[in-house]
């Protein structure tokens, strides 16, 4: 992926909902080309998907930790920084205007996607340079990447603006109302059936290409909305098409879980469907992971909760690595911190007896190098300065559709395939738990309750938030699991949606993991339910006035 692309921009196009564009048109390098002048050759057509991507990449930097992590029961602070500080407290307001509750990079994405729809299809019809099977995959990659960034807007906000024409002129409308849940659901469905018309499954025997979205990641996606609104056979069904390709699979030898991260495109990595790519050269910047979990340079933003840290801590056998659960010391540095390890409380001490205790870092990124010596012992985690990190976040990987697969079955009374999955999730990373050790990896723990197939789906969930720790899933897991606006019929059939979110008996996992976690929190009860979406942020009100009146309470606009 090209950093140089000359792509044209309409400020109006990457400015919809807000005052200004100025902080899309930064991102360099622009060039202004009309469109007439543009959409003439291969070069053009590829030049443009690499903006989009580009785009993304700006729109996930930073934000695939603040929308999926910052506000969930993984981290706790380890710094005084305002803006941590609010969303660590669950205190945000309409004047929060930033990179994460702003819908700016989203829409700027969607808006280049839009212009791909409506320019490619001219070019196909052309053939263009002789590439019109090319120019085909890129239609099926806008579908899947303006269903993504939708996605994304659905879970953070809610209801939102559909935009999908190329804004290209004053004369062309600029302001939009929000659409209900309904409606964005079905724009995201819409746009992803499309997608697998066109896209190819070039993930498939390809590593390079897991940066880019195939056909496995789109169904990917798929399984990750029906999941989302809880459509529990369509998970199964999206995650079989998932299982067709043979190139993705579970990882062979338990070492191999780390490369997931630190050799996201190597063979032995074979469970990363699409990566989100990062070069800080060509970006001009460090990607997000060193700011707020893990940097050689500054102190992290968060750090992660000790329970969690006890939750792996007890899974670790020193003595045979082989049957310990190889996140623990993947992610944790057991060398520097090696009084931790003979106290399990002692990851949570740190801030009282560790000396490093507000720069205690996250490894699960970056490479272990044992040949590092310090006054800790031999080992050491390699970590990257901020503005140089490098770290490639996978977006989807086949633990992330299995999981979701495991939780649908269960939820669909087939309780011995999902506890497979389960197991396996588990067996692949060194942990294979006697039934006196862990019950839950065997089926007469189930037996005892009265609904086993919700139990068994909060055990997956629960192992979902060692899987995936610090890769964007954690706060949206949250925010699915039970009854919830995004659920059964909460939204009726005409796709109205009540404004407030109701408090008796929804949203009670996420209640039951988030109420009373900090003693500074906003709990999660009473008018504050509605603290589960963003806030529109005020400059949107100004600049869209289909918005006025629509804010999500208890949001002031």
């Amino acid at each position: 992926m090209k950093k140089t692309v000359h792509i044209f921009i309409i400020c109006i196009a990457s400015s919809l909902f807000f005052n200004s564009c100025e902080d899309f048109l930064d991102k360099q390098p622009v060039s202004s080309i009309s469109p007439e002048k543009y959409w003439k050759s291969e070069a053009d057509a590829t030049a443009w998907m690499a903006g989009i991507y580009n785009q993304m990449q700006y729109t996930l930097q930073y934000n695939w930790f603040d929308w999926g992590e910052y506000r969930s029961d993984n981290v706790k602070s380890v710094g005084t920084g305002t803006a941590q500080t609010i969303f660590l407290t669950n205190q945000l307001s309409s004047t929060n205007q930033n990179s994460a509750t702003s819908w700016v990079q989203l829409y700027s994405t969607i808006s280049l996607c839009n212009f791909g729809l409506k320019y490619f299809p001219k070019m196909i019809e052309q053939n263009i340079d002789g590439k019109a099977s090319v120019y085909e995959e890129y239609v099926g990659e806008c579908y899947a990447m303006r269903a993504l960034m939708y996605f994304y807007i659905l879970r953070v906000w809610g209801r939102a603006p559909i935009v999908t024409e190329a804004v290209e002129g004053l004369n062309r409308p600029t302001e939009f109302p929000r659409a209900s849940i309904k409606e964005l659901r079905q724009q995201i469905i819409d746009d992803v059936q499309k997608a697998l018309l066109t896209i190819d499954d070039v993930s498939a025997g390809n590593e390079a290409k897991k940066a880019y979205l195939s056909k496995t990641a789109v169904y990917a996606l798929l399984t990750d909305v029906y999941a989302w609104f809880q459509e529990y056979d369509k998970v199964i069904e999206a995650s079989d098409n998932v299982m067709k390709n043979t190139g993705i699979n579970w990882i062979a030898r338990q070492a191999d879980w780390k490369t997931l991260f630190t050799k996201p495109y190597d063979p032995s990595s074979n469970e990363n469907i699409f990566i989100m790519f990062w070069n800080s050269v060509e970006f001009n910047g460090g990607m997000g992971y060193a700011s707020r979990v893990g940097s050689s340079s500054n102190t992290s933003n968060v750090g992660i909760r000790s329970e969690i840290y006890d939750r792996l801590y007890v899974r670790y056998i020193p003595e045979d690595l082989s049957k310990s659960d190889i996140r623990f010391w993947s992610c944790f540095d057991t060398v520097k911190y090696k009084g931790f390890a003979a106290d399990p409380d002692g990851y949570d001490h740190g801030g009282v007896t560790h000396a490093n205790a507000n720069s205690i870092q996250f490894g699960k990124c970056v490479p272990w190098d044992p040949a590092i010596v310090n006054s800790y012992g031999n080992g050491g985690f390699i970590y990257e300065a901020t503005n140089v990190c490098n770290t490639n976040m996978p977006i989807y990987r086949y633990a992330d559709v299995m999981s979701l697969r495991a939780e649908a079955l269960a939820m669909t009374g087939k309780y011995a395939e999902s506890l497979e999955i389960l197991k396996k999730i588990r067996s692949r990373v060194g942990y294979t738990p006697t039934e006196d050790a862990d019950p839950t990896n065997y089926m007469a723990y189930y037996d005892a309750f009265p609904n086993k197939g919700e139990k068994l789906q909060e055990v997956i969930v629960d192992e979902r938030q060692l899987e995936f720790l610090t890769e964007g899933k954690r706060w949206f897991d949250l925010c699915r699991v039970g009854k919830t606006i995004f659920s059964g019929t909460y939204y009726d059939a005409s796709g109205n949606l009540p404004y407030k979110i109701p408090d008796a008996g929804y949203y009670t996992y996420l209640k039951a993991k988030m109420n009373g976690i900090r003693s500074d929190f906003t709990d999660f009860e009473g008018d504050n339910m509605g603290r589960i979406l963003f806030p529109i942020v005020s400059g949107a009100f100004t600049a869209n006035s289909k918005l006025k009146g629509d804010q999500n309470p208890p949001y002031d606009e």
